[in-house]
């Protein structure tokens, strides 16, 4: 009898064990499909829209102001649209001040001017939504995926400083007036707070994408959020060990290799690193050393083909001499292995110079950018005299 039960003892620790096992494997299954076929691994390669057609002998330059009914603004974002440009900031008496609001603001190709900003979301309306408290907005971001729909993501904040805020999803509606609430971004098990955005996604051929952001609190470091072909947030990968680095930008180099530069955050003697992925971002090399200096500003990628089909890759950095935020300047990239940065011109002076977005559109490089903390300010640079300065420098 006692050798009878001690069977049924070990036969029912055995199918424990077993349950154990099985669901420990399951979890385990779950997590590789969620994280390797959710995603595809094809990016939207830079586009021929964005190739140059002719080198014009001309320069081709405008400029445009954007002035809020507030007394600061700060962190742009801009979007091709049906309704063309599209750019969105927030504004209010001051950084991180509850009457920040986020403003948009359309490009009319024909008058050639920018509409009087909007206001589409407060700190207010969020909180309404969410069902939480929200005291402060910031660095607003939009982008179009391959399915043409247009996604706003935003910073939002309730108690504390940014250390303490949370990503918040929308997608805009169909006449790009009005947002639909999505969701705040569960990034982190047992502390989701202390994420932040400040660039676009990389685009996926099949409507997914893959959202860099930074955690700010105590250890800062980038990671990738990646979402599936509905919009919906799947996971998120740190891009590497490093610290005090913040702000990605990421740009695809073809359909499976993204590059990414970081803001430096006081760290490795203020070197400025840049870091290139394979495989859809599904993979990423060891980050390596550029040839520039950051000295925590957030610094922004471009790219576009040439007339000879070549892809060339921007950068949208500040490099003021007494106040690094003093000068916004263009570089391009002539090395992609050593990371050497070489500059093409000054884009504009100022007491702050600071924030950088770029987009391309109509053979022309549109930058905008925060002025002296008052206004938005937009640049409109034709591709074909940067192509010029390309050719130049190559030269050299």
């Amino acid at each position: 009898m006692e050798k009878l039960n001690l069977m049924m003892k070990k036969s029912v620790l055995f199918r424990f064990i077993s349950f154990i096992l099985l669901g420990i494997f399951l979890l385990l299954l779950g997590f590789y499909l969620r994280h390797t076929t959710s995603i595809e691994n094809v990016f939207i390669s830079v586009s021929e829209a964005n190739k140059t057609q002719s080198v014009k002998t001309k320069k081709t330059k405008q400029s445009f102001f954007i002035n809020p009914p507030e007394k600061s603004a700060h962190s742009s974002s801009l979007v091709d649209t049906k309704k063309g440009l599209m750019l969105v900031f927030f504004a209010g008496l001051k950084e991180g001040h509850k009457d920040v609001k986020i403003y948009q603001s359309f490009f009319d190709t024909i008058k050639q001017e920018w509409s009087e900003p909007r206001v589409i979301l407060s700190a207010e309306e969020l909180s309404r939504l969410n069902h939480k408290f929200i005291k402060k907005l910031g660095n607003p971001v939009v982008f179009k995926d391959s399915q043409n729909r247009v996604h706003f993501f935003v910073v939002g904040v309730s108690l504390g400083g940014w250390a303490t805020s949370k990503i918040y999803q929308f997608v805009f509606d169909e006449s790009l007036e009005k947002l639909e609430f999505k969701q705040e971004l569960q990034l982190s098990t047992f502390a989701n707070f202390s994420h932040l955005i400040r660039t676009p996604a990389l685009i996926y051929e099949n409507g997914a994408f893959a959202l860099p952001l930074y955690h700010e609190l105590i250890d800062k470091y980038p990671l990738i959020a990646f979402f599936d072909q509905e919009g919906r947030f799947s996971h998120t990968k740190r891009l590497n060990s490093l610290k005090g680095q913040l702000q990605p930008s990421i740009i695809a180099l073809n359909k499976s290799q993204c590059l990414v530069f970081f803001r430096n955050y006081k760290s490795y003697e203020n070197t400025a690193f840049v870091q290139i992925c394979s495989l859809g971002a599904k993979e990423w090399q060891k980050p390596f050393q550029s040839s520039l200096k950051n000295y925590d500003s957030s610094s922004v990628l471009s790219v576009f083909k040439d007339h000879n089909g070549k892809t060339q890759i921007l950068l949208l950095h500040n490099d003021g001499e007494k106040n690094v935020r003093s000068r916004l300047s263009l570089y391009y990239l002539k090395d992609t292995s050593k990371g050497e940065f070489v500059r093409l011109l000054s884009l504009d002076e100022g007491e702050e110079i600071s924030y950088p977005a770029a987009i391309i559109k109509d053979e022309n490089l549109y930058i905008s950018y925060t002025f002296n903390r008052q206004k938005i300010k937009i640049q409109k640079l034709d591709l074909s005299y940067l192509q010029n300065l390309l050719e130049f420098k190559g030269k050299e």
